[in-house]
């Protein structure tokens, strides 16, 4: 079922929207930009818009592993997961604690996750990446569009221009990748290093795989050792 709204709660770019559960105000939201993602309005203040859009292009759009193109991004109570799982086969269930931890906790961090992104998008050495939207290049880059203090404000682009070439000098200057005036990017000999290091690096994972009996007996237990994985910051 439909719902009146045509808007995308993150880019504010058209998006089509259709009501998930009427009840509980949950509707599925399908945007060019930000991809299919879900909540309840009772999620949309607590949500850092800057840090879903990072989150779900990474996740989506540049590692992406899902093969059903239906597939979405539920932000949900951890209570309601396995229930949510169950109704809607094509969710990727997470809760917003998920997400806040996958996000970059500092600037080295941001940095490595940047040049796993570009390695990406990039089709041999001394590719030049070329973005077709401006989103695109924020969520990957991190780009604070917003601030949050007593309540949302969008900052002016001037700022987003800042971060960008703050961003692209230390690039430069490290070597690691170049970004030109008209926004194309460019992997550098030290960024490609980095980049081989990363991916030797098995322990910058930040997933966890658990096995054991998934049943409604353990479902308790299954809890706990989730919310002892998420305090580990995994």
């Amino acid at each position: 079922m439909a719902n009146s709204r045509n808007t995308c709660p993150i880019c504010n770019l058209s998006a089509e929207v259709t009501a998930l559960d009427i009840s509980y105000n949950q509707y599925l939201y399908s945007c060019a930009i930000c991809g299919r993602f879900a909540f309840g309005d009772d999620f949309l203040p607590k949500i850092n818009k800057d840090k879903l859009a990072s989150y779900l292009y990474y996740n989506f759009k540049l590692f992406g592993k899902q093969k059903d193109d239906k597939a979405f991004l539920y932000i949900c109570y951890a209570k309601n997961i396995e229930y949510n799982k169950t109704d809607y086969l094509s969710a990727i269930c997470k809760t917003l604690e998920e997400i806040e931890l996958w996000y970059p906790r500092n600037f080295n961090e941001k940095i490595n996750a940047i040049l796993l992104g570009l390695s990406q998008l990039s089709l041999y050495h001394g590719y030049n990446i070329e973005f077709s939207n401006k989103h695109y290049f924020f969520s990957l880059f991190f780009i604070r569009r917003y601030i949050y203090e007593t309540k949302e404000v969008k900052l002016p682009e001037i700022y987003f221009h800042q971060q960008i070439k703050w961003i692209s000098d230390y690039g430069n200057e490290n070597n690691l990748f170049s970004i030109d005036n008209k926004h194309i990017i460019t992997i550098l000999p030290e960024g490609w290093k980095r980049i081989d290091e990363l991916q030797k690096n098995l322990s910058l994972s930040k997933q966890v795989f658990v096995a054991m009996a998934f049943s409604e007996k353990t479902k308790n237990i299954r809890e706990a050792i989730r919310q002892g994985v998420i305090k580990a910051g995994y």
